[in-house]
């Protein structure tokens, strides 16, 4: 993930966190109970506290309605906009497809001496496979709706393998 799209998730995790706040400092215990006071469905609510769907400027209005919290409106809609300003940013990176942002990180792998990685569900772009790293690309293409360039963006992480083996 880029650093874009890592700072977006990590807003998106601020933001619901914030927002679930409000919901029990309004005194809704619960998501179902808050969804009901909304109209919204049960998954929505659990959505956007969990950082798994955006919330509108219109749902952070209602929000703050239903939570009394009309004083938040400004500075939570302020992050709702930056949010969707790092999602842009991460979609132009990726307008002429992923090959050209992997060959951005090449520069980066060149000066670093020391990595520290760790992800619980996959594999560091440097150590993939080029089997692994074509379906990750794939996925990315798919989710992203981007030209598809696989077959090079692979070429392009499987170049960051030479910097894993010098002394």
């Amino acid at each position: 993930m880029d650093g874009a799209h890592q700072a977006r998730q990590k807003l998106r995790e601020a933001l619901g966190a914030r927002l679930r706040g409000l919901r029990k400092d309004g005194g809704f215990a619960s998501g179902r109970a808050f969804a009901a006071a909304t109209e919204w469905q049960e998954s929505k609510v659990s959505r956007i506290e969990n950082g798994r769907q955006n919330a509108s400027e219109e749902d952070i209005r209602l929000w703050c309605r239903k939570t009394n919290a009309q004083d938040q409106i400004d500075d939570l809609i302020a992050t709702v906009r930056h949010i969707e300003e790092l999602w842009l940013e991460w979609r132009r990176q990726l307008q002429n497809g992923a090959a050209p942002r992997q060959e951005r990180a090449l520069p980066v792998y060149a000066r670093t001496k020391v990595f520290r990685v760790w992800h619980p569900t996959l594999v560091w772009g440097t150590l993939q496979t080029a089997e692994y790293a074509a379906e990750t690309f794939k996925q990315v293409v798919d989710y992203y709706e981007i030209p598809d360039d696989t077959e090079s963006a692979v070429a392009k992480r499987l170049e960051r393998q030479q910097y894993l083996y010098p002394g």
